[in-house]
């Protein structure tokens, strides 16, 4: 499952990748994560989160971090820690979703 999952977030993280070629807003395209990706990494999560690994855990987990850094790009890495970051933006991170 989470193979399937990870598969179609990338898939649409490469229109997000165009978003940011085309110079669009970073406010934009986080609301497009949050609209359009985001849900796909949540997708039937309270069905299948208790056998949710450590490892696929991380594996989603860094496919939120490749989408922050698309948009945001090396600002991202500045920060203290992922967590505070996605505090900042307003969002959650996965593991806490």
């Amino acid at each position: 499952m989470c193979l399937i999952i990870c598969r179609k977030v990338n898939s649409r993280l490469h229109f997000l990748q165009q978003l940011k070629r085309a110079a669009v807003s970073c406010n934009d395209m986080l609301q497009f994560y949050v609209g359009v990706i985001r849900p796909v990494l949540e997708y039937a999560v309270a069905a299948w989160h208790t056998r949710l690994s450590l490892e696929m855990s991380d594996q989603l987990e860094l496919l939120q971090k490749r989408a922050l850094h698309i948009i945001y790009g090396g600002s991202f890495f500045n920060s203290d820690s992922y967590a505070s970051y996605c505090a900042e933006l307003g969002i959650e991170t996965l593991r806490v979703r």
